[in-house]
């Protein structure tokens, strides 16, 4: 890009199109008060997202890690997952990659607390399955599952012009083997939601304890954008079952970036190492898990133990048949 002005910056990139980027700045309605308000929104201003979008830096994704605001002192937390919350399972199937599982409660916000982790390498889905359902010991109100499962697969042959017929789908053959399954929302968007939640996390401990974190600190945000950022659904994992995802969250780093990225327009993409535990978190997020109460299964009493309940109540008509 070439720069015309202190703050506009112009190209062509190469599908045709005109590139023009004009500062934040250049608008005399966007000052100091424009700034605190709105970069809490990006994860302040120096996060990734404001440097690219407000201020036309367009290599800084490179390499970078994509939620350098996630804390083991701020996002573990130790939480009972009782009536309050419902849970439910987010599955990434895996191939030559694990297969990963993770198990989150909703609650009444919409926050998500992820509880239980589930990796496997090179297993079939039917063992992937009834290890799943084993270490199930709530009931889940649905499992969302990674949309890649609607590829047909055939088991039998590797011949490309095989009977068709005879092909089935990896989410049909989870709902066989006793997972029901609806496809996860599984679009980019839902980084950005991750992002809203990790943040959620630390403003709420700022609001609680009156401190802010050293991420929070750098971002410069005043009390409005703590509420703000408190108001959005959070994200806490219980670090003793959940360690392996949370590395993960740690460590998942953005793509380097190759050449001039103003003049290719190409999209952000993660380094596809180690993402399974962040892919289930995004789908958590972006996808429409509600707060409900389970549905009671009804359990039949025993015969004996209708029969006690029988002779307890005719008792008690009998004692009561002084008065």
């Amino acid at each position: 890009m070439d720069n015309v002005s202190s703050g506009v910056k112009t190209g062509l990139l190469t599908s045709g199109f005109f590139h023009r980027f004009i500062h934040y700045s250049d608008d005399p309605a966007r000052d100091d008060a424009w700034v605190a308000r709105e970069a809490p929104r990006y994860g302040g201003v120096n996060s990734p997202k404001w440097l690219r979008e407000q201020e036309g830096n367009w290599d800084v994704y490179g390499g970078e890690r994509v939620w350098p605001m996630v804390s083991r002192q701020y996002h573990n937390a130790h939480i009972i997952i009782d009536k309050d919350w419902a849970v439910y399972r987010i599955i990434d199937h895996g191939i030559r990659h694990p297969t990963c599982c993770l198990w989150v409660g909703v609650n009444r916000n919409g926050d998500r607390h992820f509880f239980r982790e589930y990796y496997a390498t090179d297993k079939s889905v039917a063992l992937n399955a009834r290890e799943i359902v084993r270490l199930s010991a709530e009931q889940p109100l649905d499992t969302f599952i990674d949309p890649s499962t609607l590829k047909r697969v055939n088991f039998e042959t590797s011949d490309p012009n095989a009977d068709k017929k005879g092909l089935t789908t990896l989410i049909e053959l989870y709902i066989v083997h006793g997972i029901p399954c609806s496809l996860a929302d599984n679009s980019s968007v839902g980084y950005e939601k991750v992002t809203e939640g990790l943040l959620s996390t630390l403003a709420r401990e700022s609001l609680r304890t009156g401190q802010l974190s050293s991420y929070l600190a750098e971002m410069k945000i005043n009390q409005d954008g703590l509420l703000m950022l408190a108001g959005k659904p959070s994200i806490t994992f219980d670090l003793r079952m959940t360690d392996r995802a949370f590395k993960e969250m740690e460590n998942l780093r953005w793509k380097e970036i190759v050449g001039d990225e103003t003049q290719k327009a190409s999209s952000e993409k993660t380094v596809d190492v180690e993402d399974e535990g962040p892919d289930c978190i995004r789908y958590a997020m972006q996808s429409e898990l509600f707060w409900r109460t389970a549905p009671k299964i009804y359990k039949p009493d025993s015969y004996m133990a209708q029969l006690t309940k029988r002779r307890a109540k005719r008792k008690y008509k009998t004692d009561k048949s002084w008065a």
